[in-house]
């Protein structure tokens, strides 16, 4: 008896150690487990960070395209603006031109008026 009652106390000194170790087993894990999952929180901290971070990068960037493209837009309207000021300068400029060539014309009608005037008088005041 006094063999069995050895062999109880054994197997339960080592039930015991087993049920300790396999404790400390559970603990190391569990703590592992917390660390995984803080660590797996700072991750997804700082991932939800760079996607805030990226989202108004990208709202920038549109604003920046948007911004870009108005001042395009001006550009060509300003161009077709000046172009068109430059039609009407280039429409006057011709329209100058083909007064100043008809007043020519009509001076020269004038000179060759009173040649012919001259012409005619001449004689007469010389004779």
């Amino acid at each position: 008896m006094s063999e069995i009652k050895d062999l109880e106390a054994r197997a339960e000194a080592a039930l015991a150690k087993f049920a300790t170790a396999a404790s400390d087993k559970n603990a190391s894990f569990s703590d592992k487990i917390t660390a995984l999952e803080a660590d797996l929180t700072k991750a997804n901290e700082a991932l939800e960070k760079e996607e805030r971070i990226h989202a108004a990068l990208q709202e920038e960037f549109l604003d920046v395209c948007q911004d870009f493209g108005q001042m395009e837009l001006d550009v060509i309207k300003s161009t077709d603006e000046q172009n068109a000021v430059n039609g009407e300068k280039d429409a006057a400029i011709i329209g100058a031109s083909e007064t100043l060539a008809e007043l020519r014309r009509l001076r020269q009608e004038d000179i060759d008026e009173v040649d012919e005037i001259l012409a005619k008088l001449t004689p007469i005041v010389e004779g």
